[in-house]
């Protein structure tokens, strides 16, 4: 799990953020890079943003304090980052065939049968059917195995509102599905 893992994480890099951030990107540059397309819908500007988060870090290394893991204040940033990006584009995500890599079975299931692919096109194509908010917390939650409390600190919401929001994005997940292979 990435979130709790790295709570004294500068340790010999402290003098060198550098070699810190270098690790740090290497470690996350790919959960966090599924995560932020889930938020924005293209994996352009998923890059871009990915990018930019590292480079203010850089420039700024005093904006990580240190307290806490990395994981969650870097999702902290992807997460703002893509909401920023929304409001400037100024639309909605929609499904395109461009996304049905962002979620990854492997290790989940096995096999790479024709069925498996066609699961993973249905539930990434229902995953960008149910509210951005619910999307979140199910990626979060499921594809980064964090816990109810790691994500609540990282979305700055309830642990109550994060249960609750999960519980209705998978419920609306499952009648998607249904809805998607009965042809609706």
């Amino acid at each position: 799990m990435e979130a709790g893992r790295n709570n004294d994480v500068l340790g010999d890099d402290s003098k060198r953020p550098a070699d810190f951030l270098l690790r740090a990107y290497k470690e996350h540059k790919e959960g966090l890079f599924a995560y932020i397309v889930s938020f924005v819908g293209d994996h352009a500007a998923a890059e871009d943003i990915l990018h930019e988060i590292f480079a203010k870090l850089l420039k700024e290394p005093e904006a990580y304090s240190g307290r806490g893991g990395i994981s969650g204040f870097l999702y902290v940033c992807a997460r703002n980052n893509a909401f920023n990006w929304l409001k400037r584009q100024n639309k909605q995500v929609q499904y395109s065939e461009e996304l049905d890599g962002l979620i990854d079975f492997s290790g989940k299931e096995p096999g790479n049968s024709t069925e498996l692919k066609e699961l993973k096109k249905l539930v990434n194509r229902a995953l960008f059917d149910i509210p951005v908010k619910q999307r979140e917390i199910i990626m979060l939650k499921i594809y980064k195995d964090m816990k109810f409390r790691e994500i609540a600190e990282i979305t700055g919401d309830p642990i109550n509102t994060v249960i609750a929001r999960y519980q209705y994005g998978l419920r609306k997940l499952q009648e998607l599905l249904r809805e998607y292979q009965n042809g609706s």
